[in-house]
């Protein structure tokens, strides 16, 4: 169980992906890098669209809703995930107007052109030691997924990659980067 750590559904608890032998480690984002990264977003979410890419439980959506994020899409390819994250959804009473799961592929969810409406905020939470992370960053830009001024954060193990033009912020073996795009690209 997860714990929502800020805004109207603080307290809360929510159901988890659970490890399963042979495949990726699951390790949902912990408390303090959960605050910290919200703590610097707290002025951009009143009314931001957030997409939560490799969403897992959802908890990350459902963080930024919990504090003033006006819609919420997570991006799931497992369907046991995407099944957990509309329930952690129905548990909360959301809407398909404040949330919303799509279960496909993060790489191809990125690399189809928006026809939607762009988002101010983009968290990418890959398994670590997934390839292919700075092709994202480049379908994601190409594909007009992030508004101008938005910005788009990847966490990940803070021994595995360093990303260029990004703000680090190290909290042990994690590292969020962080990019605040000034223009209509990354």
């Amino acid at each position: 169980m997860l714990r929502v750590t800020g805004g109207k559904f603080r307290g809360q608890m929510l159901a988890s992906p659970r490890n399963k032998p042979g495949k990726p480690e699951i390790r949902p984002t912990t408390s303090i890098v959960r605050e910290s990264l919200f703590s610097i977003l707290q002025c951009d979410l009143p009314g931001a669209r957030f997409l939560d890419l490799f969403a897992g439980s959802g908890l990350m959506g459902i963080e930024a809703l919990s504090r003033g994020a006006s819609f919420a899409l997570s991006i799931e390819q497992s369907r046991a995930h995407t099944q957990l994250i509309q329930q952690n959804y129905d548990k909360l009473g959301l809407s398909t107007e404040e949330a919303k799961v799509v279960m496909m592929d993060v790489f191809r969810f990125a690399g189809r052109k928006n026809r939607q409406e762009a988002f101010d905020i983009i968290f990418a939470d890959p398994p670590y030691g997934l390839p292919g992370l700075a092709q994202l960053v480049v379908a994601l830009e190409e594909n007009e997924w992030l508004k101008p001024g938005g910005y788009l954060i990847i966490e990940n193990d803070s021994k595995e990659m360093v990303l260029e033009n990004f703000i680090r912020r190290q909290f042990g073996n994690t590292t969020l980067y962080i990019l605040k795009s000034d223009t209509s690209s990354l």
